[in-house]
């Protein structure tokens, strides 16, 4: 399932690193993650925002979303909200629109950047 993250931290819980942005989430680890308080405020206060919930199996639920579901815009402002390179991957290897697909390259690009210059400074 797919969960926006809105604040500006990381924020790990119960074996889930939520990045800001957009994080793909067992539901399994969500069921366990809103058990919390403190998820339950966060999602309350709209810090956290579900966005796609696909329940139908076990095996299904824990697939990876599709950006295909959602709007052109909105899945361009997804990926650019997004920072897990592996999330974009999966996004990328579905996706048929070229705005999207387009966005995607640029932010994984730009994680690639960002990635590099980090391993210079080590």
């Amino acid at each position: 399932m797919l969960v926006q993250y809105m604040r500006p931290n990381i924020h790990d819980a119960y074996g889930v690193k939520f990045t800001p942005g957009v994080n793909d989430v067992p539901v399994e680890k969500w069921e366990q993650c809103m058990k919390d308080s403190e998820i339950q405020r966060l999602v309350e206060e709209g810090q956290m925002i579900v966005l796609k919930k696909d329940a139908k199996d076990a095996k299904e639920a824990d697939k990876t979303p599709s950006l295909l579901e959602f709007s052109e815009k909105k899945a361009v402002k997804f990926v650019q909200e997004t920072w897990k390179d592996e999330l974009l991957a999966d996004w990328e290897s579905h996706e048929t629109r070229p705005a999207v697909k387009r966005a995607i390259s640029e932010k994984r690009a730009e994680l690639a950047k960002d990635a590099a210059k980090r391993a210079e400074k080590k």
